[in-house]
């Protein structure tokens, strides 16, 4: 998998010159609950949704970083699942709050380093495959509150800022 995304940044570098942008998006999901998932329904969820999302983060800063010009690496989306969870569909939210930590942790060392990246995660506006089913059912009536409270704990980590970033 690494190998693959040391080719795409290759490719996007030679034909554009420069890397300035990453959209950093994947996933897949497999309707298992915790008893159902399998070791193999597990794995394949957490390379495609997680290892695939880090690599991404980890060469395009790098690649970004190289042409010393201003750049994104933007979007990690993450669904909304991975704050409010899915009983059907285990592995699939837990890799997208995966994608959720590790989207302000890259924020963070951005700005540590002074590297003028904007990291940003999208799970608020993202509506996966268990809000399609079923729709906002009274179960899940209540995520646009929970995300609410908890952007005004956090928003500058919410959002994806870093002291370099701003």
């Amino acid at each position: 998998m690494r190998e693959s995304w040391e080719e795409a940044i290759k490719l996007a570098k030679e034909r554009f010159g420069e890397l300035n942008i990453l959209i950093n998006n994947a996933g897949t999901s497999y309707r298992e609950s915790l008893p159902e998932i399998s070791d193999e329904t597990w794995n394949k969820t957490i390379a495609t949704n997680q290892t695939g999302v880090f690599y991404g983060m980890q060469l395009g800063i790098e690649a970004i970083a190289e042409n010393g010009k201003p750049g994104a690496v933007s979007q990690h989306p993450a669904s909304v699942d991975g704050i409010v969870g899915d009983s059907e569909f285990f592995a699939y939210c837990a890799t997208k709050a995966a994608v959720q930590a590790m989207t302000r942790c890259a924020a963070l060392y951005c700005g540590e380093k002074r590297l003028r990246h904007t990291c940003k995660r999208s799970s608020s506006g993202i509506h996966t495959h268990s809000y399609g089913r079923r729709g906002c059912s009274s179960e899940r009536s209540d995520h646009r509150g929970i995300l609410q409270r908890i952007r005004r704990s956090s928003p500058d980590r919410q959002n994806g800022n870093a002291a370099g970033n701003r």
